[in-house]
């Protein structure tokens, strides 16, 4: 275990080992998320553990030239204080199914929550995890995954959307 001190300069805990077996259980791994802090720490836990995979960041409100620099940028200052070596070559962000703009549902996104929630019981937010589902769904629906890829879609949050 290493220890990261934040702003306050309290220890947090990390696991560079628990980050690895989780990957190695997704080797071809292409891997779908929505917010720009998940990214980020995906994207580390990939330079840490030294794992080869795709992550792909599905952009739910900003252009994929902004978010790519948003991400570099958090990703590196961690990096840094990590000492671990961190390439922007790596950011990888769709911005094709943002739709309207932030905090905004998308019909595609519309579409992929209620896909989900029908064939496979998983409520999703239609703004956020929706999105990021929406180019999943495109993703695989036009043959842009290998045949030997396993594809993890990483469900970040957002039901309570869904009640209020």
């Amino acid at each position: 275990m290493r220890w990261l001190k934040n702003k306050q300069e309290t220890n947090i805990p990390y696991h560079p080992e628990a980050i690895e077996k989780a990957l190695e259980s997704f080797p071809n791994a292409r891997i779908s998320i929505s917010p720009t802090p998940i990214h980020r720490l995906l994207l580390l836990g990939r330079c840490i553990s030294e794992y080869e995979t795709t992550i792909i960041g599905m952009a739910a409100s900003q252009r994929s030239d902004v978010q790519r620099e948003r991400i570099h940028q958090l990703a590196l200052l961690t990096a840094n204080r990590l000492g671990v070596r961190f390439e922007a070559a790596k950011i990888v962000v769709d911005d094709r199914f943002i739709g309207p703009g932030y905090a905004i549902a998308s019909e595609a996104g519309k579409q992929a929550a209620k896909m989900f929630a029908v064939m496979e019981g998983v409520l999703l937010d239609d703004v956020y995890t929706g999105k990021a589902a929406a180019g999943l769904v495109h993703y695989a629906m036009n043959n842009m995954f290998r045949e030997d890829d396993n594809v993890l879609f990483v469900h970040t949050g957002g039901n309570s959307g869904l009640f209020y």
